[in-house]
């Protein structure tokens, strides 16, 4: 049984598999926008969802990349 301490840790992380596939002829954005487009739930709108993708690569520090 989790503690009080440890539900805010449960929200925010998640489990990757190691055999992970990525796509090489897609950018870091449109990687990530592919997957929240997937991934998150279908009550946000598109460009919502974007957004999110958006932010993930600004607090990943890969603006440069992207």
């Amino acid at each position: 049984m989790a503690s009080i301490s440890q539900a805010p840790m449960k929200h925010n992380t998640g489990f990757v598999t190691q055999d992970d596939v990525l796509y090489p002829h897609l950018t870091v954005l449109e990687t990530l926008t592919y997957t929240a487009l997937l991934r998150l739930p279908k009550q946000l709108t598109k460009e919502e969802k974007i957004e999110q993708a958006e932010m993930v690569i600004m607090e990943l520090g890969l603006t440069r990349c992207a």
